[in-house]
């Protein structure tokens, strides 16, 4: 198994770059900002049909499929590499992980009913 901690600690934020995030909290809304932005952009790329197609069980499997990514950025590509923005050729660990958080907030809005409602540009 890799030992993927030293490589992390070398990716670590800087203390300036720490102070433009103040807390904890402010970070959580800058992140959920940006997962936003890309589920709505995704949602005006893909529409409802290709999540309503298969429901829960078909985000469980796209879960499972970016857990074998990560898994696989982790343990066969160069750590430093797969973490980084620019990474590997398609998607980067930190892209893969806003992919999770975004497939788990879909399946929240599948669960409560709400991943239908129209994006705000779209008739209702």
């Amino acid at each position: 198994m890799v030992d993927t901690t030293i490589h992390f600690t070398q990716n670590k934020v800087s203390q300036a770059e720490l102070s433009s995030a103040p807390n904890f909290s402010t970070e959580l809304d800058i992140l959920l900002d940006e997962v936003q932005h890309l589920l709505v952009s995704k949602q005006h790329d893909y529409g409802h049909d290709n999540i309503t197609r298969h429901g829960l069980e078909g985000i469980c499997v796209r879960l499972g499929d970016k857990q074998a990514r990560i898994h696989h950025l982790l343990h066969n590509l160069h750590v430093e590499e797969s973490i980084r923005r620019d990474g590997p050729m398609n998607e980067s660990v930190r892209d893969t992980f806003l992919d999770v958080v975004g497939y788990g907030l879909l399946g929240l809005m599948v669960l409560d009913n709400t991943f239908t409602l129209p994006l705000p540009d779209e008739p209702r």
